[in-house]
């Protein structure tokens, strides 16, 4: 029947060819798995490559590296062993309530009985046969100490000791979109990873996204840089493109969507188009700003958010991702970019705001460490560390960069450094024009007709390529 199934399901919906490689066990593992994920999602997934491999080797019992960019769906390489092993139990971290949420509900699709949990956990070690570690990079970016700075938070560090407290046995998966060579060494040894693990990696070069840098006119706090987003004369139908403003602090977040909503005509003032989105929200709140920015007939187009909305909100649509500010790492950086665009027949822009002095600092040869691109401009922090002492030389050389903007992107991620399962075109592929295309569907899809020049305007010089 599973032969049957390979024959009869279209050849670009399975990877057939990979497949054939396999044991006969490994075989009829990545068929089931793909028959059953065909059949819950009515037909409209099926397993990639990437989460097969994946899958099959914490079957195996084998650890495993999974790089892979946002979207890209990593979560299927946790759910593809509990399909294929019903009344087995997985333990997944991850670094935020909200995250926790999405996959419980994307687990819930599947009929994974799921529970998030919080404060207090089961302290019964025979219980979990797998443990995956979403968003690993945060074991290097949050777990550890870094140029005379404390850990954010230091239990990341401390995952490894999972290997000493559960059973013998227990495979371990590591997964993230961003990777890159300092950070995938520190997961590999912070978690203790097994020598014969399995690494796979996917391109992170999204061709749908078009990236582009412009400097911010006066200060972050000159909220008139947003006005690019909604043109005077706004009234429906026409329709604000999903964009997603990603700001240093709260309160930024909170000054930035008044002023935005503000913008709106009076009727329209305080109806929900314009939110912002922090952790210090109530659950309750945030679980609804999710839906109605999720939903395709929702009321809310524009959210001003902190850094957890780069992990914790997986939504389709969002048209144009905005960093509002210089960001500290590229790492960081190519995490919110990755919000934009998940649907892969969209095109979208990622724009990074920054400030003057970002594009006014001298870089030399002693900010150029492949050891640690994330390497903060002063080198050793103290606590009253200005912002540009704090930023990493990578994201600084990133706002002044001659070349194309993915091809710098790719150098600092060093994807090539990989053995991509599936790679893309060329990561130097010009930009400029793919900013049209932006605009142009904007037009197509009766989104704001006005702001969107404005916006062209703001990041069309700036795009290099």
């Amino acid at each position: 029947m599973l032969d049957v199934f390979a024959r009869d399901l279209p050849k670009e919906r399975l990877p057939i060819d990979y497949i054939q490689t396999l044991n006969n066990n490994d075989r009829v593992d990545a068929l089931q798995a793909c028959l059953i994920v065909y059949v819950l999602t009515v037909t409209t997934i099926a397993p990639r490559q990437f989460q097969l491999e994946s899958a099959l080797a914490t079957l195996n019992g084998r650890d495993s590296l999974i790089t892979a960019g946002t979207g890209s769906g990593k979560t299927m390489c946790i759910i593809i062993p509990i399909l294929l092993h019903p009344g087995t139990m997985s333990m997944t971290v991850s670094p935020l309530k909200c995250l926790q949420t999405t996959q419980v509900r994307e687990s819930m699709k599947y009929g994974i009985a799921t529970l998030s949990i919080n404060e207090d956990t089961l302290n019964d070690s025979f219980l979990w046969e797998r443990v995956h570690i979403d968003e690993a990079h945060n074991i290097h970016t949050a777990g550890l100490p870094h140029h005379g700075e404390e850990a954010f938070r230091p239990a990341y560090s401390k995952l490894g000791e999972l290997h000493v407290l559960l059973c013998k046995g227990t495979t371990f998966q590591a997964l993230s979109a961003t990777l890159p060579p300092h950070i995938l060494s520190t997961v590999w040894h912070e978690l203790m990873i097994s020598p014969d693990h399995v690494s796979l990696a996917l391109s992170t070069n999204r061709l749908n996204i078009t990236y582009a840098t412009t400097p911010v006119v006066g200060s972050l706090h000159n909220f008139h840089n947003f006005d690019c987003l909604i043109p005077e004369n706004y009234a429906p139908p026409m329709m604000i493109p999903k964009t997603l403003i990603f700001h240093d602090n709260k309160q930024e977040a909170a000054a930035a969507a008044a002023y935005n909503d503000l913008r709106l005509p009076k009727a329209l003032q305080n109806q929900g188009i314009v939110k912002h989105y922090h952790s210090d929200m109530s659950t309750e709140y945030l679980q609804q700003m999710y839906n109605d920015f999720a939903s395709t007939t929702g009321t809310c187009r524009i959210i001003h958010a902190t850094a957890g909305a780069s992990t914790g909100l997986d939504i389709q649509g969002v048209m144009i991702v905005i960093q509002y500010g210089i960001p500290k790492s590229m790492s960081e950086a190519a995490q919110r970019g990755g919000c934009a665009v998940r649907d892969g027949h969209l095109c979208g822009l990622y724009l990074i705001m920054v400030e003057t002095w970002a594009l006014e600092v001298e870089l030399t040869d002693e900010h150029d460490d492949n050891c640690d691109p994330d390497k903060p401009y002063a080198a050793i922090l103290k606590k009253n560390s200005s912002k540009k002492d704090r930023t990493g030389c990578a994201a600084l050389c990133y706002a002044q960069s001659t070349i194309c903007l993915r091809e710098f992107l790719q150098s600092i991620l060093m994807i090539k450094h990989l053995q991509l399962l599936e790679e893309t075109e060329e990561w130097g592929k010009d930009c400029g024009q793919q900013i049209l295309k932006v605009i142009a569907q904007f037009d197509e899809e009766n989104v704001v007709t006005g702001s969107h020049s404005h916006l062209a305007k703001k990041t069309h010089t700036s795009v290099t390529a």
